[in-house]
């Protein structure tokens, strides 16, 4: 049984490191550099966490690991089911491929070719279900269920919430003064980690998270006070898109724990992409590049102050990096 906080129904401190020592032999230790270029204009120390160094290219291998790793020989040895739109499915493939295991991933229809071909390099049987990730998530619960196999969730599953919570360990060690963290918000797994484990040791620090305002899932279900149903349009934020499981339990730990919420358009997230990869020679996914342009939409509110910025993977399409590169390119408007 996983120890609870009751305050917030949330894992105390010590099942995060435990959960690190258990997932460290399968995942990098990712670095995190100082942004000089960020930190001059904003009088703040920004500091950009690369996870999109990540062993399978972004976060998500942390919470998989944790996940499967925790299951007993007898779960392990059956079949294991995840859905994605394509880090969590990287991710699932590597460590079923790594552990031979028998695994089979859902994916929703149109997922991007950079983040399908990352999927389809580990060769384990692919299955396109629904235009939305919550859609092909329900499928693969189903699917699930019907042979009695175990179904690996991207986000709505305490172990994988707690293996993405070890990054907060790693910024503990990496930063000196950490006072903020602005992380993308998607089903919320990530920045539910890693604020689980951060307001337990250090309470001050600030969360921020962003989400594309053509998919703002997250911060319009806190909002209401619970998670809505909305449309949404394509966004450079691919990874973050999409709606929320009903009754997720990210839900409540991001209406407690997140402090404040940035929503990005389309020309903002561009814009921030353009300076990861150009200026910071830092490659990139929309989902990433939503931190910096929260930076810049925040100005003065981080002077002083030290911030990391979650760069939390770099599958991007190849024709958005020749438009980044492109000074004359415009965004394509949906």
């Amino acid at each position: 049984m996983v120890p609870i906080i009751q305050q917030y129904n949330i894992p105390n401190p010590e099942t995060f490191y435990q959960a690190a020592l258990r997932i460290s032999p399968h995942i990098t230790t990712t670095p995190c550099p100082l942004s000089r270029l960020l930190s001059d204009a904003t009088g703040a120390k920004i500091f950009l966490k690369l996870e999109n160094r990540q062993t399978s290219g972004s976060f998500k291998i942390r919470g998989v690991a944790n996940k499967i790793l925790s299951l007993n020989t007898s779960e392990r040895s059956g079949k294991l089911i995840a859905a994605s739109t394509g880090n969590h499915g990287a991710a699932f493939a590597h460590i079923i491929s790594e552990f031979q295991l028998n695994g089979e991933l859902f994916i929703p229809v149109g997922i991007t070719s950079v983040k399908h071909k990352a999927i389809q390099k580990y060769g384990i049987p692919l299955i396109s279900c629904g235009d939305d990730c919550v859609e092909t998530e329900s499928a693969a619960r189903i699917a699930a269920k019907s042979d009695n196999s175990i179904f690996i969730s991207p986000y709505n599953d305490i172990d994988i919430i707690i293996g993405q919570g070890t990054i907060g360990i790693e910024l503990l060690d990496q930063i000196d003064r950490l006072d903020v963290v602005i992380i993308p918000i998607g089903g919320g797994g990530l920045i539910s980690g890693i604020a689980a484990f951060l307001k337990q040791v250090k309470p001050a620090i600030q969360i921020i998270g962003c989400q594309p305002a053509n998919s703002p899932v997250m911060a319009k279900s806190v909002k209401a006070g619970h998670i809505v149903s909305m449309h949404s349009l394509p966004t450079l934020s691919d990874a973050t898109a999409g709606g929320i499981e009903p009754n997720a339990i990210t839900f409540n730990i991001c209406r407690d724990l997140v402090d404040k919420y940035v929503i990005l358009d389309e020309d903002e997230i561009f814009s921030a992409l353009r300076h990861l990869h150009l200026k910071e020679n830092v490659i990139a996914e929309g989902g990433s590049a939503m931190t910096v342009a929260a930076v810049k939409k925040l100005g003065d509110e981080l002077k002083g102050k030290g911030v990391a910025l979650i760069i939390s993977g770099g599958k991007i399409d190849p024709e958005i990096i020749r438009k980044i590169g492109d000074s004359n390119a415009k965004l394509d408007r949906a």
